[in-house]
C-alpha cells in the first residue's frame, strides 16, 4: 500500500509534462507507483544511479520494483558533471543491451542529477 504522505508536483513543459513524486519512504513504494501509472508486471526496468545513492537506497528500490513484478537491472555511474559524457551514454546504452531492454522498458534514474 502506497504511503499517504506522497506529494505530487506537476512539471508543465511545452511538449510533455510530468509529475515529480516526493515523500518519506517513497523508495519502498516505487514499484506500486509505476503500477499505478499503468506499467505492468514483467516490464524491464534499468535503474541508473551513482555509488553514494545506490549504497543508501539501491537495494530498497530494487526490492520494491521486484515485489511489484518488475524485472530489474542496474548500472552505477560516477556522480558529477564531468561524468555526463558520450562515454557514459555509451555505458548506459550497453547496459540497456545487456539487460535486453525493449521499446516499452523503463530507465529509472535514482538520485538527483543522475
Amino acid at each position: 500500500m502506497a504511503p499517504t504522505n506522497l506529494k505530487r508536483i506537476p512539471v508543465a513543459l511545452a511538449r510533455r509534462g510530468y509529475e515529480v513524486v516526493i515523500g518519506k519512504g517513497c523508495r519502498f513504494h516505487v514499484g506500486e507507483e509505476l503500477r499505478r501509472l499503468g506499467y505492468g508486471a514483467g516490464l524491464k526496468v534499468l535503474v541508473v544511479s551513482n555509488p553514494v545513492v545506490v549504497h543508501h537506497y539501491g537495494t530498497q528500490v530494487m526490492e520494491a520494483l521486484g515485489a511489484a513484478g518488475f524485472t530489474t537491472g542496474s548500472l552505477v555511474v560516477e556522480a558529477g558533471e564531468t561524468h555526463k559524457t558520450p562515454a557514459t551514454v555509451a555505458r548506459i546504452h550497453d547496459a540497456c543491451w545487456r539487460e535486453r531492454l525493449e521499446r516499452g522498458s523503463l530507465i529509472l534514474a535514482l538520485g538527483g542529477g543522475v
